[in-house]
């Protein structure tokens, strides 16, 4: 087709940054090579990003990802999913300790592909568009880049199917903590997304429970549990070993 035939070699180290469905999915890429990937969160970098100079955008369908995929790129060594106020951020911060280590913290552009795909079921797998995209936010741009943990947010573990069929030997670690607790910190400390208008308890019953019966309904041997209690100690007694 047309569009498998575009060069979009200009985008060699750009990194996408969200998708959207108009008549086809859109992918948004930003040339962020001068930008170090921090711990926080991915969306926040995003905004800090955009907050700054004016930067150039571009936009493509999803064949860019195929053509570009020849990139230098990291697959995930460890992946971490979790509800929220688990101790993720903790747990991300000390997989990725070593100097070497490349950390994804919650990009929402995978949030947004498999949503997409469920609405309306994209003309290619899945799986493999989504490790495509993983794999183009793993691009080593610095030349130091070895090790890649990815953390995905905690309305992801529905899709850990998904996750793993794209990565079948990258060990995952669903990181728990007790329900009641969970629910009393967002109380505390609504996270992002909740409401203060609204039934906060009921939103945050909602979201634990929904986190807990996707991961309830998706273990096997290629997803380890991890638990708040257990941490920090976990990281280097459990997960050093898992990521080598």
């Amino acid at each position: 087709s047309v569009t498998e035939r575009l060069d979009y070699s200009h985008l060699h180290g750009w990194t996408p940054i969200s998708l959207r469905r108009a008549a086809e999915p859109t992918v948004e890429w930003a040339d962020m090579r001068p930008c170090a990937f921090a711990d926080a969160p991915f969306s926040r970098i995003i905004d800090d990003w955009r907050a700054g100079a004016a930067h150039p955008t571009a936009h493509t369908a999803l064949a860019a990802f195929a053509a570009l995929d020849d990139q230098p790129s990291l697959d995930p060594d460890l992946i971490i999913a979790h509800p929220s106020r688990s101790g993720s951020t903790l747990l991300a911060r000390l997989a990725a300790a070593r100097d070497d280590t490349l950390l994804l913290s919650e990009p929402g552009i995978l949030q947004q592909l498999l949503t997409l795909d469920l609405v309306k079921p994209l003309d290619q797998p899945v799986v493999r568009v989504l490790r495509q995209i993983v794999r183009a936010l793993g691009r080593i741009r610095f030349g130091w880049e070895q090790r890649y943990v990815l953390k995905l947010n905690s309305q992801m573990t529905r899709f850990l199917p998904a996750i793993s069929a794209a990565f079948p030997t990258t060990p995952i670690i669903w990181l728990q903590r007790e329900p009641a607790e969970i629910v009393q910190s967002n109380l505390r400390r609504p996270a992002r997304g909740g409401t203060t208008h609204g039934d906060l308890v009921g939103w945050a019953l909602r979201r634990t429970t929904l986190a807990f019966l996707a991961a309830t309904a998706f273990v096997d041997r290629q997803v380890h549990v991890l638990d708040y209690r257990d941490l920090p100690e976990a990281a280097w007694t459990r997960v050093a070993r898992l990521i080598g």
